[in-house]
């Protein structure tokens, strides 16, 4: 439990009251000061966890664990008691971000940043780099960094899974659990939060067939491996494959960077598009797939390959299955009568590139091979 006679009093803070007749200005240099003081203190009880963890205080306390001794004794839930103990470690290995922190030109939000990417080598670098920066700005800048990397050097994917928690009232917590089933039933299997969230989202985000799924945009050279998708205004990594997934049905806006606004492309055209849904009947091909939802129009031979917008070449594939074709999981071709589509569950050793898709030629083999009975998939 908490040990609120340790907590000490600032006899200041009566006399800093502020008052109805203060000034914005007034109020402003104490919020501050409150800030460089907030600053110091991180920087002071930085040094002081990492040295009782040295010491291994927590066993004098009765706690199996230093993280059960922050929770206990100074009040910290876990989360936030690991994220301090890390912080804590970086701050006592590298002078000049602590000395930046005591003197409150940085935040410990600055610092929590920083130490994912700074050492003791590189953190002059990293702090000429942060000057004058917000602690979002900062984020920003380390997103895409390494530990050890320099704010100079290229950046890479940010592929982390993102953490997105609720707090939801019982009613709509059971809405939750019954969306979840709905989900899974449709499916036909167990799903994940990522495939709910996704269905529950796209179910209101995209129309079935009226539109493209997606809207494609680049504000790089259109061959840059890096890849990146909008969200509310923010740019977020994604897998290369997702791009490939994404291009099979898209609105292609062209380059951002441009001049002048680039002519907007369709992969497919709307009645292209109502004419492969109404072919396959509203539901993904894949055999023994019940899903209805959630439905991309797929390139069996694809784009990168010469693969072209005709009907032969389209069909329909629900998120799951599209992800897990472009992942090189599952194989799609047609039959020699280019009426069936034929799946693979087992990837094949000769995939290539980021999707790991079939060249022209071995779908070509695939098919032909199939007719004459050499190769044994089964079909729909």
């Amino acid at each position: 439990m908490f040990d609120s006679s340790a907590a000490g009093t600032d006899s200041s803070t009566s006399n800093d009251a502020p008052r109805e007749s203060d000034s914005w200005e007034s109020v402003d240099r104490r919020l501050r000061a409150y800030a460089r003081r907030r600053a110091a203190l991180d920087k002071a009880e930085s040094l002081d966890l990492a040295r009782a963890a040295d010491i291994e205080i927590h066993h004098r306390y009765g706690c199996a664990t230093f993280l059960e001794y922050m929770e206990r004794r100074l009040g910290y839930v876990p989360h936030t008691a690991r994220e301090r103990l890390r912080v804590a470690r970086a701050v006592t290995a590298m002078p000049l971000i602590a000395k930046a922190l005591s003197l409150g030109a940085l935040t410990y939000s600055h610092v929590r940043e920083l130490s994912r990417v700074a050492t003791p080598e590189t953190e002059d670098a990293w702090l000429a780099a942060v000057a004058d920066k917000t602690a979002g700005q900062v984020q920003e800048l380390v997103a895409g960094h390494a530990y050890g990397d320099l704010p100079t050097d290229p950046t890479r994917a940010d592929l982390r899974a993102r953490t997105l928690r609720l707090s939801l009232p019982s009613e709509a917590y059971a809405m939750w659990r019954e969306a979840r089933k709905a989900v899974a039933e449709v499916r036909g299997s167990a799903v994940s939060d990522a495939e709910v969230v996704e269905t529950l989202v796209r179910a209101y985000l995209v129309p079935t067939s009226d539109r493209p799924a997606y809207q494609l945009a680049y504000k790089q050279c259109p061959d840059c491996k890096r890849a990146t998708m909008n969200g509310a205004g923010r740019p977020i990594d994604v897998e290369p494959q997702v791009i490939a997934r994404v291009e099979c049905d898209a609105r292609v806006i062209g380059d951002l960077d441009a001049a002048h606004p680039e002519r907007a492309s369709q992969s497919v055209t709307p009645r292209m598009r109502e004419h492969v849904f109404g072919r396959d009947g509203h539901r993904c091909c894949v055999p023994g797939c019940r899903s209805s939802r959630n439905l991309d129009v797929h390139h069996i031979i694809p784009q990168a390959q010469g693969g072209p917008h005709e009907a032969w070449n389209l069909c329909l594939s629900c998120s799951g299955h599209h992800i897990a074709h472009h992942a090189g999981l599952l194989a799609i071709y047609r039959g020699e009568d280019e009426q069936h589509f034929h799946w693979e569950n087992q990837p094949d050793p000769e995939y290539l590139g980021s999707g790991r898709m079939m060249s022209i030629a071995k779908v070509r083999a695939r098919a032909n091979a199939r007719s004459h009975g050499d190769v044994d998939v089964p079909g729909r």
